[in-house]
């Protein structure tokens, strides 16, 4: 090959030539001289003579004047695109000012101006001038009256959107029957009381808590005055009557005693100490002493006039079940000579009540270990509240401790959703994944998914202690929509694992089932009617040779019903009953549970 240089003209515009080899080739090398010829623009094209000018942005300064009058000094090449970027001088629709750039409609910059609007809730927020009232979620709080007397602690929307309130983290602080205060939080049932028991006598005092029974005294009564002696063991009603004449026994004063014959004497003397014995009197001094009698409580120490007392001790009588207090300080009565009777009685009424709690306790432990049974291995949060409940080392309910009965019903609500769970997950097992790439199989698919995915959130969601009831039941009603679905699919999956088809009207039937749980997972709820999916979901089981689903009974949705007054009363005939508030298929119902023989007799026949 010919290496001498020559010069030799390059293929270009510019008509260029370069010195190279004489057995180089010109058309193979591009031209590295500034190009000769002008831009669109006209400005001088700046790149090379091998480049194409259309290539090439023309950098040089121009003056651009907008539409709206604004000038800006800009490159060549940026004239044809740019847009002016001076603040906006035009109002919006809603008359301000708008805020975006001169060049850019206004559409793209919502007005923000702050307003004071009003809600459909009725709630008065700021909010920017471009919003709409229906786009925006109330953040006002809630501030509801809850039943309990607090204000919700939720939002407006968090309410409206959940159909209910947030249940209420306030201490509860409500008296329970055995007249302390509940420690729980206001959410909860109140649960059995576990503080040491008031219960006294002159033999001592109960050594064991609220909760558990207690055991009488069986040492001989000590009321016994000239005129009476009881002849029965402390814990029994006495046989004897109230003896209404003076005490005749004198102070270590030498005075005489205020008291009644057969009380204990009261220790004040009404003589030496007028003014103490005044203003335990409640401030008013007692002129009669000679006439009026007095008695000493043994439980607080105060003295109180017997006519008020006596009246006190009726007015204290009425239907629900408490244990009758001081009229000075409200200290439980649980011991007195005067009224042993009365107050026997409504120490009974407690020990009714938590006899009753017990046989419920009982009931509910073991509807809940039935269901634990026909349960698969817990999921972690629900373990745990199982373990809770449970003896060490166990995952048995047998042996629940009162206190915990309030989980113990909120478990077993879980236990009733979660087998409707169980079953459907049995359903979806069955279901065959084919490769084939139908239309219904893809959907058979898709369905078959998607019922998992809302099973995983259902299950989730009972991680945690549920209390609302008629939530409770709405999720049950959409797991057993779910599990009726899933066992549709098993049909369909068995009828093409047998290579089988269904009738005309199976067909029809099925199609009406999909487009309806299409609807139900659209939110609407009432497309899917559970009677309805029963029939089909039995139709098409026979189809196929499948057994039919056994039938389901109605399941009742109860909280623990609470250790606190207001819940336990007294019938006409003073036996202990209380009310069971329960969610039963959407209703709300009260159930009478327990009360005398007569009552419920008496019920029926109205």
């Amino acid at each position: 090959m010919c290496q001498k240089m020559v010069v030799k003209n390059l293929s270009c515009a510019g008509n260029h030539s370069l010195k190279m080899p004489c057995s180089g080739d010109p058309n193979s090398v591009a031209c590295q001289d500034r190009c000769t010829s002008n831009l669109d623009c006209g400005h001088p094209c700046p790149g090379l003579c091998s480049q194409p000018c259309e290539s090439i942005k023309c950098r040089c300064g121009v003056e651009k004047t907008y539409p709206c009058g604004y000038k800006e000094h800009l490159q060549c090449y940026q004239r044809k695109t740019a847009t002016c970027k001076a603040p906006c001088r035009r109002r919006e629709r809603c008359k301000h000012m708008c805020k975006g750039v001169c060049g850019e409609p206004c559409s793209n910059y919502p007005c923000d101006v702050a307003l004071g609007r009003t809600l459909s809730c009725g709630h008065k927020i700021m909010m920017p001038c471009s919003y709409s009232v229906d786009e925006v979620q109330c953040p006002a709080p809630c501030e509801a009256k809850l039943p309990c007397g607090h204000q919700c602690s939720g939002t407006c929307n968090d309410c409206q959107q959940r159909g209910s309130h947030e249940m209420c983290q306030h201490p509860c602080s409500r008296p329970l029957v055995c007249s302390h205060r509940c420690e729980a939080t206001c959410r909860t049932p109140c649960p059995p009381c576990t503080r040491k028991c008031g219960r006294r006598c002159p033999h001592g005092k109960c050594t064991r808590r609220c909760f558990q029974p207690c055991y009488p005294c069986n040492k001989p009564c000590t009321w016994s005055c000239p005129h009476y002696q009881c002849n029965n063991l402390c814990g029994e009603e006495c046989d004897r009557p109230q003896c209404n004449a003076p005490c005749p026994k004198k102070l270590a004063c030498r005075h005489p005693c205020i008291g009644l014959c057969g009380e204990n004497c009261p220790t004040v003397c009404a003589i030496c100490h007028a003014k103490k014995f005044s203003s335990m009197l409640g401030g008013s001094r007692a002129k009669t002493t000679e006439v009026s009698r007095f008695l000493q409580l043994f439980d607080c120490g105060h003295i109180v006039k017997v006519e008020e007392m006596d009246t006190w001790m009726l007015r204290e009588l009425d239907s629900e079940v408490q244990l009758i207090q001081c009229p000075r300080c409200s200290t439980t009565i649980t011991f007195s000579y005067r009224y042993g009777n009365l107050i026997k009685r409504t120490l009974k009424n407690i020990e009714n009540v938590k006899t009753q709690l017990h046989e419920l306790g009982n009931e509910t432990a073991n509807s809940a270990s039935g269901l634990v049974k026909q349960l698969r291995p817990f999921s972690g949060g629900i373990r745990t509240l199982v373990q809770k409940l449970s003896s060490p080392f166990s995952m048995t309910l047998d042996k629940v401790n009162p206190p915990s009965y309030p989980l113990l019903f909120t478990l077993k609500n879980h236990f009733l959703i979660m087998h409707q769970i169980e079953k459907a997950r049995h359903s979806l097992k069955k279901v065959v994944e084919h490769q084939g790439s139908s239309k219904w199989q893809l959907e058979m698919k898709q369905h078959s998914d998607t019922i998992k995915d809302a099973l995983e959130k259902i299950t989730e969601y009972l991680e945690k202690p549920q209390l609302d009831l008629r939530t409770l039941d709405q999720v049950h009603e959409h797991t057993r929509k779910f599990s009726l679905f899933a066992s549709i699919l098993e049909a369909q999956s068995e009828a093409i694992k047998r290579q089988r088809s269904f009738s005309s009207i199976a067909e029809t039937r099925l199609k009406m089932a999909r487009n309806g749980f299409n609807l139900f997972l659209q939110g609407k709820n009432e497309a899917l009617h559970i009677d309805w999916l029963e029939r089909i979901v039995d139709s098409l089981r026979k189809e196929v040779g499948l057994a039919a689903l056994p039938p389901e009974e109605l399941k009742d949705f109860e909280n623990f019903p609470g250790f606190n007054k207001g819940v336990w009363k007294l019938c006409d005939h003073r036996q202990v009953y209380f009310t069971r508030s329960i969610v039963r298929d959407g209703q709300d119902l009260s159930v009478l549970r327990n009360g005398c023989g007569r009552c419920v007799e008496m019920e029926g026949s109205d």
